[in-house]
C-alpha cells in the first residue's frame, strides 16, 4: 500500500537532500527543467542514480543496465531491500512512474518514496499562427510531442472490454487535445459507455483550465461525457477523490488515460497499484498510454518546485 503523506513547495533545489536516499530513479533531459535537475543528480548522488524508460515494443522497463518484465519487478525491488527511494517524476512518464510503484508494492517493501516534479515557467507554443480568424485556436497550441503512437493497455492494468460490458473512460485534460481524439478514434465508439473529463484547478496559469476544456470540447458529447474538476498540484487530493469510484459493489469497469499534469499522473498511479496489486486485487481498473515523444526544449524555464512524501508499507 502507498500512501501519500505530504506536499512540499520549495524555493530551490537546494532545498531537497538527494544523499540521503538508497537509490534515485529518473528520466531523459529534454528541457532546462530536466537538466536543472538531473545536473543535481548527477552532482549529489551519481553513484545510485539509475535512468528508467518503459520499452513499449518489448514490454520491459530498463532500470540502468537492467531489462525487467513488469512482472519480474517484486523479484528485482525484493533483492535490492531499499529503505529510502528518491522518484524524479519531471523526467519520467506514466509507465515508468507506475512501475516503480508496482515493483515497489509487489516486493512489500517498506520504505520512504520522495518525488520530485518541477513546473515550467511557460510552454513552447507553435509558430503556425494561421490567418487572423484562427490566431485565438492557434495560440492555444502547444510544441508537446513530436509524434504520438495508438494508444495500449499496461502490463498488469488491462481490463477486458465487451460489446455487452462497457467501460468508463477516465482522463485528465492536458494541452494537446489530439491525444484524445486519437484514443477515441482508435475505440470509434465501441470500449467506452461514457468519458469522465477531469480538468485541473488552478490551473498552471490563470485561466489555462479554459485553454485545455476549449481544445477538447470537440471530442466531449453532453450525453456521454462529464466534467470534473480535481486539484492540480495535490496528488493526495486527487487520490482520495478517485478512492471514491473503488466503492462496494463497483462492478463497472474503469479505464485511466491520464494525458495532463503529472501531479494527477502520480495521484494516478498511486490509486490503480493499490487497488489492482495491493491486497484488494482489483480487476475492474485499468490504464492505457500512447507512448508520445516529447519534443526537446519543450518548455521554458523553470517554476514551481515541488516534492512529495510517500510511505509504502
Amino acid at each position: 500500500m502507498i500512501n501519500i503523506k505530504k506536499i512540499n513547495e520549495h524555493p530551490s533545489l537546494d532545498d531537497i537532500p538527494l544523499s540521503n536516499h538508497d537509490v534515485i530513479f529518473h528520466g531523459s533531459e529534454i528541457d532546462i527543467r530536466t537538466k536543472t535537475i538531473l545536473d543535481k543528480i548527477k552532482s549529489d548522488s551519481n553513484k545510485n542514480a539509475f535512468i528508467v524508460k518503459y520499452n513499449k515494443d518489448v514490454f520491459r522497463l530498463n532500470i540502468g543496465s537492467d531489462t525487467i518484465s513488469p512482472r519480474k519487478l517484486e523479484e528485482f525491488f525484493s533483492q535490492k531491500k531499499y529503505n529510502s527511494v528518491f522518484i524524479e517524476a519531471t523526467s519520467l512518464d506514466l509507465p515508468e512512474i507506475i512501475y516503480l510503484f508496482s515493483g515497489i508494492t509487489l516486493s512489500k517493501c517498506s520504505c520512504t518514496i520522495t518525488i520530485s516534479y518541477l513546473e515550467p515557467n511557460d510552454y513552447k507554443r507553435s509558430s503556425n499562427t494561421g490567418d487572423d480568424r484562427q490566431s485565438g485556436i492557434r495560440e492555444q497550441e502547444f510544441i508537446l510531442s513530436d509524434k504520438k503512437g495508438n494508444f495500449g493497455y499496461l502490463p498488469l492494468f488491462a481490463v477486458n472490454s465487451s460489446q455487452t460490458s462497457k467501460s468508463t473512460l477516465i482522463t485528465t485534460l492536458g494541452f494537446e487535445s489530439s491525444r484524445l481524439g486519437q484514443l477515441l478514434s482508435q475505440d470509434d465508439g465501441f470500449a467506452y459507455e461514457r468519458i469522465e473529463a477531469y480538468v485541473g484547478l488552478p490551473a498552471y496559469k490563470p485561466g489555462w483550465e479554459n485553454r485545455s476544456i476549449y481544445k477538447h470540447m470537440r471530442y466531449l458529447s453532453p450525453d456521454k461525457a462529464e466534467l470534473k474538476l480535481f486539484p492540480a498540484c495535490n496528488p493526495y487530493a486527487f487520490a482520495k477523490q478517485l478512492g471514491k469510484l473503488a466503492k462496494k459493489g463497483q462492478e463497472k469497469k474503469i479505464v485511466f488515460a491520464p494525458m495532463g499534469t503529472k501531479p494527477a499522473v502520480i495521484a494516478i498511479s498511486t490509486f490503480l497499484v493499490n487497488e489492482c496489486l495491493g491486497n484488494k486485487k482489483n480487476s475492474q481498473f485499468g490504464a492505457l498510454y500512447d507512448f508520445p515523444e516529447k519534443s526537446r526544449n519543450r518548455s521554458v524555464g523553470v517554476g514551481k518546485i515541488y516534492s512529495y512524501e510517500l510511505v509504502s508499507s
